[in-house]
């Protein structure tokens, strides 16, 4: 930290040096590395202890210089920490990572997601190859790959990338489709781009859409600037009665990532799953245990449930509203009944009231979870919390 900190070629070299030591633990040279991408510009808040404490900008050629001189140790590193080193390389423009980058992306044995990186990171660094890399990144076997290759294409030649695209919708993964319509939105206005996007609403109107792609056809439309899609989104939309609880939101229900969907419930600060949820034995217990419940229940309650989560209240986890016979409103989860009467709070504590303390107690039919949740998510954030959610209690094929 103090090293980061300083910001001197000495002490670049010291972190450096560390990222390239094969006796450290593999998540520490990886910590040490995301120093290194923001060694040029730090970030106002200290990775380490939060507090703002501001560091101005400094020389590029400081951190360059500290990885050029340690690259061969990174370069003999574990996968993980190879890679993120060769893509630290190519953003300080290295040019001697251009052959350990070339070796990843051949190498059919390594990781799919690395390969890509490696790929991209060779287009950062205007390789002579690039041409030819993208011809086999399109052929290649892996979709994290090929889709890599895709986006390539489309900066260099948007109308070759169109007929990619095309294809891909025909025939490639759903993955590979997802990408595919986030790259027609951004490929340039034109009739044959304009007619693809059309004929993808047309099906999303129709029910002969994937689901899965619900999603990106939606946002494409709508930021498409043509009328006539927008107004297709609406009509979409207005497919379910306006009471319906998921009516905004039903393109959420299925293509969704459950790895990033697990981020966001397990360390999204501000949605505080835990805090009330156990899964796998870790949370809560003011709301439902969900271990399984993607077993057990369907993705459009899962949905309804973050979007309103008092329309279907079990009666365990309904709130109970307590008034004591000074006056005092407590509300909270009713886990006892005898002596007294105990209300668990969201927080943990647990509150006991003597029955001739109390004047006043009923049960609300009020989930005690919030609501709106949807404005604390992106669409595509809740589509992978849904995902998360719904494997949860399944077998992995």
């Amino acid at each position: 930290m103090a090293n980061y900190r300083l910001g001197t070629s000495q002490h670049a070299d010291a972190v450096a040096r560390f990222a390239s030591d094969p006796s450290a633990s593999e998540s520490l040279r990886l910590e040490s590395l995301e120093l290194l991408s923001t060694w040029t510009n730090p970030e106002n808040r200290d990775p380490f202890l939060g507090y703002w404490w501001p560091l101005g900008p400094r020389d590029p050629e400081v951190a360059a210089t500290a990885v050029r001189k340690n690259l061969v140790g990174l370069l003999a590193a574990p996968p993980a920490v190879r890679a993120a080193a060769l893509d630290l390389a190519a953003d300080l423009q290295i040019e001697e990572a251009a052959e350990g980058l070339l070796v990843t992306f051949r190498d059919q044995k390594a990781d799919s997601m690395q390969r890509g990186q490696a790929l991209q990171a060779l287009a950062g660094l205007k390789s002579d190859e690039l041409e030819s890399l993208i011809e086999a990144g399109l052929a290649d076997p892996e979709p994290a790959v090929r889709i890599v290759a895709r986006e390539l294409l489309a900066a260099r030649d948007p109308e070759a990338a169109l007929a990619v695209v095309a294809a891909t919708l025909e025939e490639g993964s759903i993955r590979e489709q997802q990408a595919a319509i986030d790259l027609l939105a951004q490929l340039p206005e034109s009739p044959s781009r304009k007619a693809l996007l059309q004929q993808s609403v047309e099906k999303l109107l129709a029910g002969t859409l994937g689901e899965q792609l619900q999603l990106e056809v939606l946002e494409a439309a709508e930021r498409s600037g043509h009328a006539e899609l927008q107004e297709k989104v609406a009509q979409f939309h207005n497919q379910l009665t306006e009471g319906d609880p998921i009516r905004a939101h039903r393109e959420t229900l299925r293509g969704g990532d459950a790895d990033r969907g697990r981020e966001l419930f397990f360390y999204r600060s501000e949605l505080a799953c835990l805090r009330c949820h156990k899964v796998d034995r870790q949370g809560g217990a003011v709301g439902p245990e969900l271990s399984r419940v993607g077993g057990e229940k369907t993705r459009r309650y899962l949905l309804t449930s973050l979007l309103a989560p008092s329309v279907d209240v079990d009666p365990r986890f309904a709130t109970w509203e307590l008034e004591t016979d000074e006056g005092q409103i407590v509300t909270g989860l009713k886990i006892a009944d005898g002596d007294s009467i105990e209300l668990l709070q969201a927080d943990g504590r647990k509150l006991a009231f003597p029955h001739d303390e109390i004047e006043s107690l009923r049960m609300i039919r009020q989930s005690a979870m919030p609501d709106g949740l949807a404005e604390k998510l992106t669409r595509r954030e809740l589509r992978d919390l849904v995902a998360f959610l719904a494997s949860l209690g399944k077998q992995s094929p």
